[in-house]
C-alpha cells in the first residue's frame, strides 16, 4: 500500500506526461496539419455543426431540417445531443474543424486519465499507472476508430466509469454516488449505443465481482451493497429523463428499431487473424484479403511492453481481480470476433442483436487486458518472485516471433517484388500528396518488415530495463513504443491528406445561422459535387431544405425511405417543387416566409382556390399547424 499524499504529488507530473504523449503520438491531429477523415466529417460533424449554428442564432436545435428532409435532433443517438460537452462547445466557440478536433483530443486525454485513476485506486506505482494510461490512450481501438467520434467518446468515459463505480462500491458516500451518477451520464450521453449495450453486461459482471469479494456477513452485505446501487440507478435514470424520452420518441419511426438480421450482425468483426495486431499493429493497415474486415476493426494493440505481462498472467497464478478481468476481457474479445460466439449471444443476450459492427466490443477486452497487465507489471517491481523466469521466457519467445516475421517478410519482398523498394513514385507536389503516394505504395510485406524490426528493438531494450529494475527508462520506452505505433497507423485509419485550414474554408461557405430557406425547386438547389467525399453531402450545410438523393447518415426515418423509393422509381414530381408549395396549383399562389427557426415557421399564403399547403419534411407526430 502506497502513501496517498505521495501519489497526489505525482498527479500534476502525470497529467503533463499524458498531455505530452497525446501531442506526440497524435501529432498529425494535435499539430492541426491534417484533418480527420471519412465518417468524422461526413456523419458526426454535421449534427454538431447544426446545433452550434442554431444556438448562436438563438434557437433550440430540436429539429434538424437539412439532413434528408429533417430529423428530430434530440433523438439522434449518434450526434451526442444530450452530452454536456457537446452543448458547451456548441454554445461557446461553436463547432468548426478545430473545435471538433480538439473535442476528439480531449476524449483521448480523458481515456488516459481514467486508466491512470484506476491505477491510483489500486495503489500502483505512479510510473506503472502512467504506462497503463498511455497504452490505453494509444491502443489499437483508439487509433483504428479516430473517425468514429462516439466510439472514441464512449471509450474515453469507460475507464472513468470503472473508477467511479469502484470508488462508490468500496466507499458508498453521497459524494462518490453523485460522482458516479455524473460520470455514467457523460458516458451514456456520449457513447455509441452499441457501447452502452455492452457496458450493461460489463458492469453487471463487475458488480457481481464486487459483491462476492466483499468481507461482510451475507445478510449485512446485501443491504450495504444494494443501497448505493439503488441511488446510482435511480439518479442516473432521473438525470437521463430527457434522453430516454427523446430516444423513445424516435424509435417507432427509426429504421433500426428492430433487431438487425443475423448476417448483418456478424459483419465487420475483429477476427482471429486480427490478433496479429497484438504484436504487429502496423501490419493491419494492408492486405484486406487476409483480414477480411474494415481496417478500423483490426487493431488490438496494447503495447509490446505490456503484452509479455499479459501472457505471463495467463501462464502464472492470478489474483481474484485478474481472474475476473481476464474472464470478461476474453468474453468481449470472442464477442468482437463474431462467428458462433456472437450468434449465440445474438439469440440469448438482450440488446446484442442490435449491434452491427462487432469490432466495437473489443474496447472492453483491451481495457481489461491493460489493467490486468498493469497489475502484473506492478507486482514485478514490488514483489519479485520466481515467476519472473517465465516472464523473460515470454520476452524471448516474442523476439523469436519478430525474427520469424522479419525473415518471412524479407523473403516475400525479394521473391514477389511487392515492396515500396520496387515502386516508382512520382512527385505528388505537396507534402501531403507525396506522403499519400508513399503510404499507398507500401505493401503488406513492407509493414510487417518494418514492424518486426521496431518490435524486436523495443523488446530487447525492455528486457534490459526490466533486469536492471529501471522503471523510469521502461516508461520512456513505453512512450516511444506507443507513439511509434500510433504515428504509423493514424495516416491509414484517422487522418486524410487535407489540412484543417482547407477543410474549414469549405465549411465557411455555409450560410451563417439558420436563415430562411429559398423557395426554389429542389432540383435547382446547387450541390457542389467536389465537396461530398470530404465533408459529406453539401445539403447538410447549405441551409436549404431538400435533396434529390438519400444522404448517407446513421439515422434513417421510415417515411424518408418511402420518399426516396418514389424518386428511385422515376417519380420526380416532388423534386420539381420547393420544400413548401400549394396543391393544387392555379398559378396565382404566393408563399411568403415571415419567420423561420428550423423547427417552426410563420407563413403568409395567398391563393385563389381551395388548396393544401404541402411541407416537404419527414412526417413526425409533433408537427402542429395553426
Amino acid at each position: 500500500m502506497q502513501d496517498y499524499p505521495k501519489l497526489n504529488r505525482q498527479f500534476p507530473r502525470s497529467i503533463i506526461i499524458l498531455l505530452l504523449v497525446l501531442i506526440i503520438a497524435y501529432l498529425p491531429l494535435s499539430s492541426f496539419l491534417f484533418a480527420l477523415k471519412n465518417d468524422a466529417f461526413t456523419n458526426y460533424f454535421p449534427p454538431k455543426f447544426f446545433m452550434s449554428e442554431s444556438l448562436h442564432a438563438g434557437y433550440l436545435p430540436l429539429w434538424n431540417p437539412y439532413i434528408n428532409y429533417g430529423l428530430p435532433q434530440y433523438g439522434d443517438m449518434s450526434s451526442g445531443f444530450w452530452s454536456p460537452i457537446t452543448w458547451l462547445i456548441a454554445g461557446t466557440t461553436g463547432y468548426n474543424v478545430y473545435s471538433f478536433t480538439f473535442e476528439l483530443l480531449l476524449y483521448l486525454f480523458l481515456a488516459g486519465v481514467g486508466v491512470y485513476l484506476i491505477g491510483k485506486m489500486y495503489k500502483l506505482l505512479w510510473q506503472v499507472s502512467i504506462i497503463a494510461a498511455i497504452c490505453y490512450m494509444c491502443c489499437g481501438y483508439m487509433v483504428g476508430h479516430l473517425q468514429h467520434f462516439n466510439w472514441i467518446s464512449g471509450a474515453a468515459f469507460l475507464p472513468l466509469c470503472v473508477w467511479a463505480y469502484l470508488q462508490m462500491a468500496h466507499s458508498p458516500t453521497a459524494k462518490n454516488i453523485l460522482l458516479a451518477i455524473l460520470i455514467f451520464y457523460f458516458f451514456i450521453s456520449s457513447a455509441h449505443p452499441g457501447i452502452v449495450i455492452a457496458a450493461f453486461y460489463f458492469f453487471f459482471v463487475l458488480a457481481v465481482f464486487t459483491f462476492l469479494s466483499g468481507k461482510k456477513e451475507a445478510f449485512i452485505k446485501i443491504g450495504y451493497f444494494l443501497k448505493p446501487h439503488f441511488f446510482l440507478i435511480g439518479g442516473l435514470l432521473l438525470l437521463s429523463t430527457g434522453m430516454i424520452i427523446g430516444y423513445a420518441d424516435i424509435l417507432p419511426f427509426f429504421v433500426r428499431s428492430q433487431k438487425i438480421p443475423l448476417q448483418s450482425a456478424l459483419s465487420n468483426a475483429t477476427g482471429v487473424i486480427s490478433y496479429l495486431s497484438f504484436i504487429f499493429p502496423f501490419a493491419t493497415v494492408k492486405n484486406d484479403l487476409l483480414f477480411r474486415t474494415d481496417i478500423s476493426m483490426r487493431n488490438c494493440y496494447i503495447g509490446i511492453l505490456l503484452l509479455p505481462f499479459l501472457l505471463n498472467v495467463l501462464l502464472s497464478s492470478k489474483t481474484q481481480i485478474q481472474k475476473w478481468l481476464l474472464g470478461i476481457g476474453c468474453f468481449f474479445l470472442l464477442l468482437s470476433a463474431g462467428g458462433i460466439f456472437k450468434t449465440v449471444a445474438y439469440y440469448l443476450l438482450p440488446g446484442i442483436g442490435y449491434v452491427r459492427l462487432n469490432g466495437e466490443f473489443r474496447i472492453f477486452a483491451l481495457l481489461s487486458f491493460v489493467v490486468v497487465s498493469a497489475l502484473e507489471l506492478n507486482n514485478f517491481f514490488t514483489s519479485p518472485s520466481a515467476q519472473n523466469r517465465k516472464l523473460y521466457t515470454v520476452f524471448f519467445i516474442l523476439k523469436i516471433i519478430c525474427c520469424l516475421a522479419f525473415g518471412y517478410a524479407l523473403f516475400s519482398v525479394l521473391a514477389t517484388k511487392q515492396s515500396i523498394l520496387y515502386a516508382s513514385l512520382s512527385d505528388g507536389g505537396s507534402l501531403s500528396n507525396n506522403l499519400k503516394l508513399f503510404l499507398d505504395g507500401l505493401s503488406w510485406y513492407d509493414t510487417l518488415l518494418a514492424q518486426s524490426v521496431i518490435q524486436f528493438a523495443i523488446l530487447t531494450a525492455g528486457n534490459i530495463y526490466l533486469k536492471k529494475r529501471a522503471l523510469n527508462f521502461l516508461l520512456l520506452l513505453c512512450i516511444a513504443d506507443m507513439s511509434f505505433a500510433t504515428l504509423l497507423n493514424v495516416p491509414f485509419t484517422g487522418v486524410g491528406k487535407m489540412s484543417p485550414a482547407t477543410l474549414q474554408r469549405i465549411f465557411s461557405g455555409s450560410p451563417e445561422g439558420v436563415p430562411k430557406p429559398e423557395l426554389i425547386p429542389i432540383l435547382k438547389i446547387a450541390i457542389p459535387k467536389n465537396y461530398t467525399a470530404v465533408t459529406g453531402h453539401w445539403s447538410m450545410y447549405n441551409k436549404q431544405i431538400g435533396v434529390t438523393e438519400q444522404v448517407a447518415y446513421p439515422i434513417i426515418l421510415k417515411g424518408m425511405e418511402s420518399y426516396f423509393l418514389r424518386v428511385e422509381n422515376g417519380d420526380s414530381t416532388l423534386l420539381a417543387k420547393p420544400f413548401l408549395f400549394v396543391s393544387p396549383a392555379s398559378g396565382a399562389e404566393k408563399i411568403e416566409m415571415i419567420q423561420y427557426s428550423g423547427q417552426a415557421m410563420e407563413l403568409m399564403v395567398t391563393t385563389n382556390a381551395v388548396s393544401q399547403l404541402i411541407i416537404q419534411q419527414n412526417a413526425y407526430p409533433h408537427w402542429i399547424t395553426s
